[in-house]
């Protein structure tokens, strides 16, 4: 990944951290924070990686997310002062549920 893009995807999280909280009405048990942010090099989609602290809540925030996301784009596209600005994708991250899932099988096979 070149250190543009690096810059780029840090933007694009403090500013779409930013519009969440500004933006978007979660339920109240809920917290959403952003993992992490992938841009492709074209610059034509990025992709943000979301936590949710009460998992059984993701598929509500997703259709919130959904419903809001023409709002939080226009806001994005006059906020950062770029060219392109790529079309923002919200996806639940895998990963730390993926890492626990991990450490249970080892814990199983060490015994």
């Amino acid at each position: 990944m070149t250190e543009r893009i690096l810059k780029i995807n840090k933007l694009i999280k403090q500013e779409v951290g930013k519009l969440l909280l500004q933006e978007v009405d979660f339920p109240k048990s809920t917290i959403v924070t952003i993992s992490r942010v992938e841009t492709s090099s074209d610059l034509l989609q990025t992709r943000i990686f979301l936590n949710i602290f009460h998992q059984e809540s993701s598929a509500l925030v997703l259709k919130i997310l959904a419903s809001r996301i023409f709002r939080l784009q226009q806001i994005l596209n006059k906020k950062l002062r770029m060219r392109k600005v790529p079309k923002i994708k919200f996806e639940i991250d895998k990963a730390e549920e993926y890492a626990d899932r991990m450490e249970e099988l080892l814990g199983k096979i060490k015994g």
